[in-house]
């Protein structure tokens, strides 16, 4: 189980080296929720709880990783944060 209440189904693959890519989507220490640095930057905070401590992403569930690809969830180099993530599914 993640921080969510579900079932981590996406893990990152450390072992490719994507640059920047991981570095475009946060997971807020707090709430859990994923948000955009467009969104940390423009807003200094969470847009869900106002915390202001981040980290990156290691794990996703499957909600998460649908939004993504989808485009509901939409940053720069998207494509290659799947990539990193492409493979390790549990």
């Amino acid at each position: 189980m993640n921080g969510n209440g579900n079932s981590s189904t996406h893990q990152r693959n450390y072992y490719e080296d994507l640059g920047r890519a991981h570095d475009y989507l946060l997971r807020c220490k707090d709430c859990q929720a994923l948000v955009t640095f467009a969104v940390m930057q423009k807003m200094g905070c969470c847009d869900k709880c106002g915390n202001k401590r981040f980290t990156e992403i290691t794990l996703l569930n499957e909600a998460e990783m649908g939004d993504i690809r989808s485009g509901v969830i939409d940053f720069p180099d998207r494509e290659l944060f799947l990539k990193e993530f492409a493979g390790i599914e549990q």
